[in-house]
């Protein structure tokens, strides 16, 4: 099948691909992006070789604006090494390259007749700033391929299908961008969500906060009673593994991935997420967050209908006031020493832990960590560690018994009169605005669960914090209108906001 002659004996060194072949190549290296490639090690053809290989008639490799062959003048410049010979047809010989042209790493498929004239060439992977991974499945005529990028807001994952005819023709197909994380509604019920197969037999279960990856819906929509209140929904395929399911994009498989909920149970994934300021306090503009929510244990970055989850309204306090059962005021300086701080924490299994300040260099603008231990009445199985580090604090929790750390806050934790939740506030400072972050924790026989954490853009807090509690669901913030930076305007106005978490 190979013509024979000196100049193309070199091919009879390559060993032929078994097939299917799977495959993957990172454009990523030692954590930082391949934007220069001289030090790959390549198994470079020689100028003969190329020539040979007519090479120098294949598509520019490089610069999109310029389309034209390489030539033989560029044929010089062009680095390349065939990466597989595959078996795909008697009639023709079918390689894939990889090159460097004009410091652009590619991929290209090529065909050859008998006389080694090339019968069609296709790019079939090449990288760009967006790139992050190339996988390739080969099997019979198709070689499938899919790349994994990033539009700058998302990632994003696309796969092509390149179907070599008995002609040895390369037929590009079967672009499917499939679907991605960000298609996921989160888990809405507290108690978790039951999944099911076809038959409604239970094969799985989300917990509050997790993602099911939606595929698709009901026709019909469907109603049930929980605790006295009608849910409409429909049912909502779901992918179980999302892995998996790319991965039969790839390689196809009869395994099954799909399980089924009641979508009555899953957030409205219409946020109200903007990085606009507005500077009003009033609805809707006090659900707006900045670009998403954190939600249940595994911090899931979301978007979901805030108002689902908890109400506010704006009031006034002194109507309040007769029914607050709890107050507590944090002060904003309580936990900044002038000093260095370091304290011993001895524990009941006769254990202890020495925590200290440290300065990583003697000079302005050091990294700084300070420490201070805080105490909290409603939480006296535990020791308080308040920790900064330069610009960034948070609050976390020492178990007396081991030590061991059982939770971490971003800021103060106020806890609830029954000791069901905890609310934790925090105001960000940034160049042009200030914004005010709300977490919410759950407490459940001595076990500590995230439940959100939002970024609010039309409100903050003020430096000392005050929270009125009415119930373990509900109560009423201070907060102050956030103001634009290097303004002229008086002290900002201060309201206050009771929230219900439903």
């Amino acid at each position: 099948m190979e013509k024979s002659g000196p100049s193309l004996e070199f091919l009879k060194e390559y060993q032929i691909s078994s097939l299917p072949l799977l495959d993957t190549v990172s454009y990523i290296k030692d954590g930082r992006r391949l934007q220069d490639w001289r030090n790959y090690n390549f198994n470079e053809l020689s100028l003969e070789q190329k020539q040979a290989l007519s090479l120098d008639t294949i598509v520019s490799l490089g610069d999109k604006r310029d389309r034209r062959n390489i030539g033989p003048e560029g044929l010089n410049n062009l680095i390349t090494e065939i990466s597989n010979k595959l078996p795909i047809s008697d009639n023709f010989s079918t390689y894939i390259f990889f090159s460097l042209y004009r410091i652009q790493p590619t991929y290209t498929l090529i065909t050859y007749d008998n006389n080694y004239k090339i019968i069609d060439a296709k790019i079939i992977g090449q990288f760009n700033d967006s790139r992050h991974k190339l996988y390739r499945y080969i099997t019979d005529n198709i070689i499938r391929i899919r790349t994994d990028w990033y539009d700058g807001h998302r990632a994003n994952i696309t796969f092509i299908d390149y179907v070599i005819d008995s002609n040895g023709k390369i037929i590009q197909q079967n672009e499917i961008q499939p679907r991605s994380e960000s298609w996921g509604r989160a888990v809405k019920a507290k108690n978790g969500l039951v999944v099911r197969d076809s038959l409604g037999e239970k094969i799985g279960k989300y917990n509050f906060g997790d993602f099911a990856i939606i595929k698709g819906y009901s026709e019909d929509s469907i109603s049930i009673v929980d605790n006295g209140e009608t849910i409409n929904g429909r049912r909502a395929e779901v992918i179980l593994d999302y892995q998996k399911y790319l991965n039969q994009f790839l390689v196809p498989s009869s395994e099954n991935n799909i399980g089924y909920v009641f979508e009555g149970y899953l957030f409205d994934s219409n946020g109200f997420f903007s990085n606009q300021v507005d500077y009003k306090i009033e609805d809707p503009n006090l659900y707006y967050y900045a670009n998403y929510i954190l939600i249940g244990g595994q911090y899931h970055h979301s978007n979901i209908n805030l108002k689902e989850f908890m109400e506010i309204v704006p009031v006034s306090l002194e109507k309040y006031l007769p029914k607050v059962i709890k107050e507590e005021v944090v002060y904003g300086d309580k936990y900044f020493a002038n000093d260095k701080n370091s304290f011993e924490l001895s524990f009941l299994n006769g254990t202890s832990k020495f925590i200290k300040d440290s300065v990583y260099k003697n000079q302005e603008y050091s990294p700084t960590s300070h420490n201070e231990l805080f105490e909290n009445k409603d939480l006296d199985n535990y020791y308080g560690v308040f920790n900064s580090f330069f610009e960034e604090q948070y609050f976390y929790l020492l178990d007396k018994q081991d030590g061991k750390k059982v939770h971490q806050f971003i800021d103060y934790p106020l806890v609830s009169p029954k000791k069901e939740i905890i609310v934790s506030l925090s105001t960000p400072f940034t160049y042009e605005t200030a914004s005010a972050i709300l977490e919410i924790t759950r407490i459940n026989e001595e076990k500590f669960y995230h439940d959100v954490t939002v970024d609010f853009v039309n409100w903050n807090i003020p430096y000392n914090k005050h929270i009125y509690w009415l119930s373990d669901i509900e109560f009423i913030l201070k907060v102050q209108q956030v103001g634009r930076a290097f303004s002229k305007e008086e002290s900002p106005k201060f309201f206050y906001l009771k929230f219900k978490i439903k």
